[in-house]
């Protein structure tokens, strides 16, 4: 026997090996399922799923579920392993008081996460998930103090122009993350339809965004930082936009009005092309 023939069938039993110990064989690879996507509904957990990630959702919801009751995880010999057999079925059916026959017929949903001690997220209503959709998706990286100067230019927006912050953001061409879905129907299975479809849940400012989206709706009284601005943009140094902006951009825009904030990602400011942008003295 060659060398390389005694490796080959080393690691063919290797993988044989590892998918015995593991609770199924041919699972779902559904690594791109998280909490949130359980948490607003959007997914479940299924018998036969499995993930590949160390700190996975999935074995997350395993690792809590053997604490609940170790005992009964040690009889039936579970351990978390990131794979939705048949044990991880018999432990969500003790946690729930019973005992399940059919353990294809298990599914995880909101309420095993909440029975685990999961983190519930905050209930939105239907104008706070507008304007966290709309945060998240001008900012994705966690960055709180971008995501609050953003705010500021709404709330700055709807003082300026004398509307509703909700009705600011959906005005057309002015957010990007609403531009393909104008007009916007603003009902609750329309904006749960698009928070799946861009999954802005999963994004990393999506709880700093609906902090914000809470604080626009009580009147904005946070410090602004944008400096009074109406308006901002992003383009990097280098960048094609940078080097050939827009005609609403400086310098084409030779009444754009910078507000000099610094250490952000975006450039703030007032175009002052726009009428009511020009008169905008803060709220």
């Amino acid at each position: 026997m060659t060398f390389r023939i005694f490796i080959n069938k080393y690691l063919i039993m290797k993988h044989i090996i590892r998918r015995i110990l593991r609770e199924s064989v041919g699972g779902i690879n559904r690594d791109d399922i998280t909490l949130n996507d359980i948490w607003y509904g959007f997914e479940t957990f299924k018998h036969g799923y499995i993930q590949s990630i160390s700190n996975s959702p999935l074995i997350q919801i395993q690792k809590k579920l053997k604490d609940k009751n170790p005992n009964f995880a040690r009889k039936i010999g579970f351990k978390p392993d990131n794979d939705f057999g048949d044990k991880t079925s018999k432990m969500v059916g003790n946690l729930f008081g019973k005992v399940i026959k059919d353990p294809k017929s298990v599914e995880i949903g909101p309420i095993t996460l909440e029975k685990l001690g999961f983190k519930k997220p905050t209930t939105l209503s239907l104008d706070a998930k507008i304007l966290a959709v709309t945060m998240s998706t001008e900012m994705e990286s966690n960055k709180p103090e971008e995501i609050q100067a953003i705010a500021n230019v709404i709330a700055n927006r709807s003082s300026a122009k004398g509307v509703s912050v909700v009705d600011i953001v959906l005005e057309s061409s002015q957010f990007s993350g609403w531009n393909k879905y104008q007009t916007v129907e603003r009902t609750d299975e329309n904006i749960d339809r698009i928070i799946k479809k861009e999954r802005t849940m999963n994004t990393p400012s999506w709880d700093t965004s609906v902090e914000y989206s809470e604080k626009l709706l009580s009147g904005a009284n946070f410090p602004d930082n944008s400096n009074g601005s109406t308006h901002y943009f992003y383009a990097p140094k280098g960048s094609d936009l940078y080097k050939n902006p827009k005609d609403w951009m400086p310098p084409k825009n030779n009444k754009w009005v910078d507000k000099g904030v610094k250490g952000l990602s975006h450039t703030y400011g007032v175009d002052g092309t726009v009428n009511w942008a020009r008169k905008f003295k803060g709220r």
